[in-house]
């Protein structure tokens, strides 16, 4: 007979499934983990995240924790063969999010900080057990599982299942979910390595951790110099997609490679990982099949070239999260979580498209059309790179220009204290009044329900703002109140105090039951 008594179970236990575990548990739901490794996978995947993502490791861990081994990323360079430079991301300025606007960083260490969290916030973690069993009914799921050193079998009753199970999914593939295929298919010969000593500049590129780049060599021959943090860098080789790869080490090929391309060698770097890394674009044709979701790379993958494939994983697990608990609570209705691939597949879309289109321009191998590609980015007339993209629809509020954009994070003082914005007050929604209380303009109905839904109300002024990130955003968008959701995106905004109620209504119909 089926286990019951859990609110979630999640399969896959990488950044997707341990940002999901962790912040369900967070909000007291009973969350069930199966992940088929034994142990988490230490090594280095993920090379980089923007400032949001940063935002929601801070809600899904101890965020300093997670990223005591990262570094700001300055700058993502295109280069061609001679290191002229075709494309130049300029990523000096702060992310609204109130982190660096890009961060290189190490992986292990987020996964070791959200496992910690989840496991202290009440998570069961069931490690070396593999799902082999998926079945549903209208009122609850059986996850069947089964542990490799063993063989024995459990199985589990949840309200909820999230294939959070990576881009092999089985949890994809026992639901008949298709997936949309983009055209670029490509891969990396890839070599992790420590620094032994500073490194020379490469092709003019320090590799200090700040600068990452991609040199577009036509003939195949196209590599790139990622650092992971402070101490670790990738080298990355363009390969055959079909290449075969066990795995195993190659110490001979590796300093052969970095010998021929880079001119150094063990005195330099300690290689201590090599894999075959073959990417394109693939997106579910849906997320979500009665009581089980897709995220993660389950749902979706890119190839690696906006550094946007981890996150927009843990944007799927924020999205996912928030929702999850306000239906599991009664508050919100189910129709709530037919929001999240409304709000989050056309997000993703954007990345994969514009992953895809960049990766085409790094990998020509004619001679003649590289050289044309260069010519066109070295003249200045190349088109510009597309916008973030931003929530068109769903839980939003209607006709608001800013709803669907991010909601600001700063430094503030609160009660004697002084600290980021979400640390101070929690994660959850946030109604913000600036150089005024909404509190002050809302109903006593209007406040119970926005207590029920975890929100900080929060009357902000220059005297609590540290770093003036707050003075800007409200002088510069002429409002005087925000209402953001859980995943720090706007719902929308009150140009005058009058207009709170009117928030709070609309929040109200978007999610109650």
């Amino acid at each position: 007979m089926p286990e019951v008594g859990f609110d979630v179970v999640v399969c896959g236990y990488g950044p997707t499934g341990l940002a999901c575990a962790s912040l369900l548990a967070r909000r007291g739901h009973r969350v069930c983990v199966f992940e088929r490794w034994a142990t988490l996978y230490g090594l280095p995947r993920m090379a980089t995240i923007d400032g949001e993502s940063a935002r929601i490791l801070q809600a899904a861990s101890d965020v300093d924790a997670a990223l005591r081994h990262s570094v700001p990323r300055k700058r993502y360079l295109f280069a061609n063969e001679n290191g002229e430079i075709l494309i130049d991301h300029q990523w000096d300025k702060p992310h609204i999010c109130g982190f660096p606007f890009r961060i290189s960083l190490h992986q292990p260490d987020i996964e070791d900080a959200m496992d910690a969290a989840a496991r202290e916030r009440g998570a069961e973690i069931n490690q070396g057990w593999e799902v082999c069993r998926l079945v549903q009914n209208p009122a609850f799921a059986t996850v069947t599982a089964r542990e490799r050193s063993s063989g024995r079998e459990r199985s589990v009753q949840a309200k909820y299942v999230i294939g959070a199970d990576g881009a092999r999914s089985t949890v994809r593939e026992s639901l008949g979910i298709r997936q949309e295929s983009w055209p670029t298919r490509n891969a990396w010969l890839t070599f992790d390595a420590t620094r032994k000593r500073t490194l020379p500049n490469f092709f003019g590129v320090s590799p200090d951790g700040r600068v990452a780049a991609i040199f577009c060599v036509p003939g195949g021959r196209s590599h790139s110099i990622i650092p992971l943090g402070t101490d670790h860098l990738r080298f990355n080789f363009q390969t055959d997609p079909d290449t075969r790869h066990d795995g195993i080490l190659d110490r001979n090929l590796a300093y052969r490679c970095l010998s021929e391309v880079y001119g150094i060698g063990e005195d330099d770097v300690e290689v201590y990982r090599q894999a075959v890394y073959p990417f394109e674009g693939k997106l579910a044709h849906t997320w979500r099949a009665g009581r089980i979701f897709l995220a993660g790379d389950a749902a979706h993958v890119m190839t690696p070239f906006l550094g946007q494939g981890g996150c927009s994983a843990l944007r799927d697990a924020i999205n996912l999260a928030w929702k999850l608990d306000l239906v599991l609570r009664g508050i919100a209705s189910e129709r709530l979580l037919d929001t999240y691939e409304e709000e989050r597949k056309p997000h993703v879309r954007v990345h994969i498209d514009g992953s895809d289109k960049v990766g085409t321009l790094a990998f020509i191998s004619d001679p003649a059309e590289a050289a044309a590609r260069d010519r066109l980015f070295l003249s200045g007339n190349a088109p510009p790179p597309p916008a973030e993209p931003t929530l068109v629809s769903g839980v939003l509020h209607p006709g608001d220009p800013l709803a669907g954009s991010l909601a600001p994070q700063s430094l503030v003082r609160h009660a004697g204290k002084e600290g980021r914005f979400d640390d101070l007050f929690g994660w959850g929604f946030q109604l913000i009044g600036w150089r005024c209380n909404p509190a002050e303009h809302l109903g006593a109905d209007e406040l119970r329900f926005l207590e029920r839904i975890g929100t900080a109300v929060v009357g902000l002024s220059e005297e609590n703002d540290v770093t003036s990130a707050y003075v800007q955003f409200f002088r510069e968008h002429k409002i005087c109140g925000l209402l953001a959701r859980p995943d720090f995106v706007a719902f929308g905004v009150a140009e005058k105090p009058g207009q709170f109620s009117a928030l709070v209504s609309s929040i109200r119909r978007a999610v109650s039951c």
